[in-house]
C-alpha cells in the first residue's frame, strides 16, 4: 500500500542506501519513516518533505536549515542528524537517529501534569541541549511539547531530546540560509502559545530570550497542567500574552511551593530585558531552587546516590563525556560547575584618627632606639636572621595545622563503618538483589562498598542502580511499567516517534 507521502512505500530505497520499512507518522509538511541503512544494517528515522511542497523554496530552505543546524550540534539532549538528500521525486529528506518513546506533548495529554520530581529534571536536561545550540549561535524559535521527545533508552531511563530546528536561525546570518530567506515579513514563525510578546508584536526578532520564554511556558504547563495564558481563540491568546500577567500559581495549583513563582515570572517577563539573560542563567536558578527546596525529590528523581541529599542537583546532571562549547564571549562547560556565590564583602574597618596616624612614625623610632643596643635585635636585622625568623614562624603555624588535619582525617576514617541503604515505594512482592544476592531492605553495607542494586517487580522493567556507600542513602523507586512500551526494543517497526 502506497502512502500519501509522495507515493513512497515500504521497500523503496532513498539515495541507494536507505530502504523504507514502515511509516511512523505524517504531519502537514513531512512524513517520518523507519528505514534501514543498507550498508550498515542499522535502522534510522527518515523525515521526508511532502513532494507537493518541494516546489516552495521557503519550505525547502527550512528543511535544509533543520538538517544543517541539528547536524552541527552534538549533544545527548538533541536528536542526532546523520544525512540529508533528495528523493527521486526531488523532495528533500533528513536522516536522524531512531528514537523510542513519546513526545512531551503526548505525556502531558496522558497525565495532565507531572510531579516536580519528574518534570524539573526532564526540563533541565532539555535546557542543556538548547543552551549548547545557543552557544553556537543557533536559536530554536519553536520550542514546545511536540518538539521535546522523551526517548526511552535500553536501561529503561528517559532522556529528553530537542527536535525540529526547522525555523531556527543562526545569529549573524540575517535570517538567511545559503543566501535564501526562509521567513517573510508579516509571517509569524513559531507556535503562538510559546512565543514571547516582542515576537508576536514583531517588535524585534527572536533571540535566545525567546527560547527562555518558551521554556518558562513549558515549566508552567508541566507542573500545573495548564497554560499560563488563557484564550479561547488565537487572537485572544496572543492578547493575553502581550497584555496580561501569567495566571498565579496559587489559583492554578495551590499545592505548589510559592517560591517557584518568582522564577516563572522572571522567565515570562513581558520585557525581554527583564528575563533571564541566557538559558544558562535560567538553568542555574531553577536547578538551585529545586535542589535546595526539594533535596530528597532531586536525589530520587536522578536515581543516583553518589552524594548526600543536601547537595544540589547539578552534580547529578553531569554528562562526563560531554564536550565544552564556546559561544560569544563565554564558555559553556555543560553545567559541570555549580553557580559561584559572590565573594563576601570585606569587613568594615574603622578609620584611624589623624593624631594616631601621625604618631606611628614616632612610635617606630622609639622602638628602634630601644632595641638597637640589644645584640639579638641586631642579628635579627641581618638576612640570616630574617630567614631564621621566617622559618620559625612557618613552624609555629604549619605544625599545629598539620596535627589538626591528621586528627580530622583519623576521625573521618573512624566515623561510620556501616551505611544504611533504603528504597521507598517499592512495589509489594518485588525481589531485591544486591550484588547478585537476594537481600532485604533496609540494607546495611560497609562504608565505601560499591553496590549494584536491582529491583525486579511484576509489571515493571528491572530497576537498577549502581551505588557507592558514602553516607546514609534513601532512594525512591521510579519504575517504568512494561505496559507503556508499545513493543520490544528489538522491533524497530514498532518504534513510536511523534512529530
Amino acid at each position: 500500500m502506497r502512502m500519501e507521502a509522495g507515493n513512497l512505500g515500504p521497500g523503496d530505497v532513498l539515495a541507494r542506501k536507505y530502504r523504507l520499512v514502515s511509516i511512523l507518522g505524517q504531519g502537514g509538511t513531512a512524513a517520518v519513516w523507519v528505514a534501514e541503512n543498507i550498508a550498515l544494517n542499522t535502522h534510522v528515522a527518515v523525515k521526508i518533505l511532502h513532494p507537493m511542497l518541494a516546489s516552495d523554496p521557503r519550505l525547502v530552505a527550512r528543511f535544509r536549515q533543520e538538517a544543517r543546524a541539528t547536524a552541527s550540534l552534538s549533544h545527548k539532549n538533541i536528536v542526532h542528524v546523520f544525512d540529508f538528500g533528495l528523493t527521486n521525486q526531488g523532495a528533500p529528506f533528513i536522516v536522524m537517529e531512531l528514537l523510542r518513546g513519546q513526545t512531551l506533548a503526548h505525556r502531558l495529554k496522558e497525565r495532565g501534569r507531572l510531579p516536580l520530581g519528574e518534570a524539573i529534571p526532564l526540563l533541565l536536561r532539555a535546557m542543556k541541549g538548547v543552551t549548547v545550540a545557543h552557544a553556537k549561535g543557533i536559536v530554536h524559535r519553536d520550542l514546545k511539547p511536540e518538539n521535546i521527545f522523551l526517548a526511552l533508552e535500553e536501561n529503561g531511563t528517559e532522556r529528553p531530546k530537542v527536535l525540529d530546528f526547522g525555523v531556527s536561525f543562526v545569529a549573524g546570518e540575517s535570517g538567511s540560509v545559503g543566501g535564501q530567506h526562509f521567513t517573510r515579513t508579516g509571517v509569524l514563525v513559531g507556535t503562538p502559545a510559546y512565543l514571547p510578546p516582542e515576537v508576536i508584536q514583531a517588535v524585534r526578532r527572536a533571540d535566545i530570550r525567546a527560547d527562555v520564554w518558551a521554556f518558562g511556558v513549558l515549566l508552567y504547563e508541566m507542573v500545573t497542567g495548564q497554560s499560563p495564558f488563557a484564550g479561547t481563540t488565537i487572537h485572544a491568546l496572543m492578547h493575553a500574552i502581550i497584555h496580561e500577567p501569567p495566571r498565579p500559581l496559587h489559583d492554578v495549583a495551590p499545592e505548589l511551593d510559592p517560591s517557584l513563582e518568582p522564577i516563572l515570572l522572571r522567565a515570562l517577563a513581558k520585557n525581554p530585558e527583564e528575563r533571564f539573560s541566557s538559558m544558562r542563567a535560567f538553568f542555574d536558578e531553577l536547578n538551585g531552587w529545586f535542589s535546595y527546596q526539594y533535596p530528597v525529590i532531586a536525589l530520587a528523581a536522578t536515581g543516583s546516590a553518589r552524594v548526600s541529599q543536601a547537595e544540589p542537583i547539578h552534580e547529578f546532571l553531569v554528562d562526563e563525556e560531554a564536550p565544552t562549547y564556546v559561544g560569544g564571549d563565554h564558555v559553556i562547560d555543560e553545567f559541570l560547575a555549580a553557580p559561584v556565590p559572590p565573594p563576601p564583602s570585606p569587613p568594615t574597618r574603622s578609620r584611624m584618627s589623624a593624631p594616631l596616624v601621625a604618631s606611628l612614625p614616632k612610635v617606630s623610632t622609639a622602638l628602634n632606639s630601644a632595641f638597637s643596643n640589644h645584640r639579638w635585635w641586631q642579628l635579627l636585622r641581618t638576612p640570616a636572621g630574617l630567614f631564621t625568623l621566617g622559618v620559625a614562624a612557618a613552624v609555629v603555624v604549619l605544625v599545629p595545622m598539620a596535627l589538626w588535619l591528621f586528627r580530622a582525617r583519623v576521625q573521618h576514617e573512624n566515623f561510620a563503618e556501616q551505611i544504611l541503604l533504603d528504597v521507598q515505594d517499592v512495589p509489594v512482592g518485588a525481589r531485591i538483589i544486591a550484588n547478585g544476592a537476594i537481600a532485604t531492605l533496609p540494607l546495611e553495607v560497609a562504608r565505601g562498598t560499591k553496590v549494584r542494586l536491582v529491583i525486579e517487580s511484576p509489571g515493571y522493567l528491572p530497576w537498577q542502580q549502581d551505588i557507592e556507600a558514602k553516607g546514609t542513602i534513601k532512594l525512591t523507586f521510579f519504575g517504568v511499567r512494561t505496559q507503556k512500551l508499545s513493543a520490544p526494543a528489538a522491533d524497530p517497526s514498532a518504534a513510536t516517534m511523534e512529530k
